[in-house]
């Protein structure tokens, strides 16, 4: 039989040579060994107790009369027990033990409360100290900080140089455009001193100047519309404040003198031409025409002119007079007495001072009956109107 399939002689086998299991376990055992002695040894430190030593003391204080307390209140029920009646020695000392055990437990309760008052104050004081230090370490981080901003303007100017062109490019052209000139202008002057840029900060300033010009030549070219407006409605005095007002803005502009020469001219030609139309009235016998041109015409005329024309103008006035009086005759003939009334009214009010207003004026109560109106009605414009 082979030797390698003997089932006894390998059972006889196995218990003279240790097995494979085994073999691996003691290896694993012995590599763990020296890797453990291999390691620093970790030593595990309590935290020492603060105030250890005065707090064995107080609690031996604090044990001791409970224990004697207790001794106290054994004995004391002892003696009690086996005293005779009338004895209260038992009884104080079982008083006495008592109070000695309530002493103690008051004075434990009290060292607890204590330890614990002074463990919360000196965690306080812990966090203090770290608010310190971090407090320290922010104050030189400020110091920094404060260095870097102490900075001088100069040094900020040369560090964002180009920044600060390029935003003041930006605020020159701003104003420009919301016409705020004089600003334009300082900043301009600003680029050419800090900067030193002084191509660029003329070019800016020409740019400044033709579009202040531009604007002003605009705003001008407005003005003279507007005037020239007024001009033929024939509004001398508002025509005349606008050129001051242009002539205070602009004392040195051509156009502005033109003005105010053409103020002087049209309103000289609007003059002749309105005495060219009385003239006219006067040939053609427009009565009407002719005192509508003179109400307009007063305005224009000195005292020279006035006098000049004064034998025409009441001619004239005295002729409506006749129309009127004549109308007003030829109303009550007829029996119209409302279109009495109102022709009536207009002599008082245009004549007042003639004798024929107050003729009329006599008659009016009369007049009104005829009408069929009550006498207090007025018609037509008050006495007080425009006189002759």
């Amino acid at each position: 039989m082979h030797r390698g399939t003997d089932p006894c002689r390998a059972e006889d086998g196995s218990r003279g040579l240790p097995s494979l299991v085994e073999t691996i376990e003691r290896s694993l055992s012995k590599a763990d060994g020296k890797r453990l002695r291999n390691q620093p040894e970790l030593v595990m430190h309590s935290q020492p107790l603060r105030n250890a030593h005065l707090r064995r003391m107080v609690t031996a204080a604090c044990v001791l009369p409970i224990l004697g307390g207790s001794v106290l209140v054994a004995v004391g029920i002892f003696r009690h027990s086996t005293a005779a009646s009338g004895d209260l020695g038992g009884i104080w000392l079982i008083a006495a033990g008592a109070a000695g055990v309530f002493f103690g437990l008051v004075v434990d309760m009290l060292m607890l409360l204590v330890v614990k008052i002074e463990s919360n104050t000196q965690r306080q004081h812990n966090e203090l100290l770290d608010i310190y230090e971090r407090l320290n370490r922010w104050d030189k981080t400020l110091d920094s900080i404060a260095e870097s901003v102490g900075l001088s303007d100069a040094s900020k100017s040369i560090t964002h140089r180009e920044q600060e062109l390029a935003a003041l490019r930006g605020a020159i052209r701003s104003d420009i455009r919301v016409h705020n000139w004089d600003m334009a202008a300082y900043l301009v002057g600003e680029m050419e001193s800090r900067f030193g840029c002084e191509d660029e900060a003329s070019r800016l300033r020409q740019e400044l100047d033709e579009e202040r010009a531009s604007v002003f030549r605009r705003r001008l070219a407005q003005a003279i519309v507007r005037i020239e407006e007024l001009f033929k409605a024939h509004d001398w005095v508002l025509a005349q404040q606008e050129i001051a007002r242009l002539s205070h803005v602009l004392p040195d502009e051509p156009r502005v003198v033109g003005l105010k020469e053409a103020l002087h001219r049209r309103r000289e030609e609007h003059k002749q031409k309105l005495l060219e139309d009385w003239a006219e009235s006067l040939r053609r016998d427009d009565i009407d025409g002719g005192i509508e041109v003179l109400k307009e015409l007063d305005q224009y005329l000195t005292r020279e002119e006035s006098a000049s024309i004064e034998s025409s103008a009441r001619d004239v006035f005295k002729r409506k007079l006749l129309q009127l009086r004549f109308r007003f005759q030829y109303a009550v003939t007829e029996g119209r007495w409302s279109d009495a009334l109102e022709v009536g009214a207009q002599i008082m009010s245009e004549y007042p001072n003639a004798r024929m207003a107050a003729e009329i004026e006599e008659s009016l109560p009369a007049l009104r009956q005829r009408a069929g109106l009550p006498v207090e009605d007025v018609i037509g414009p008050s006495k007080s109107a425009v006189s002759q």
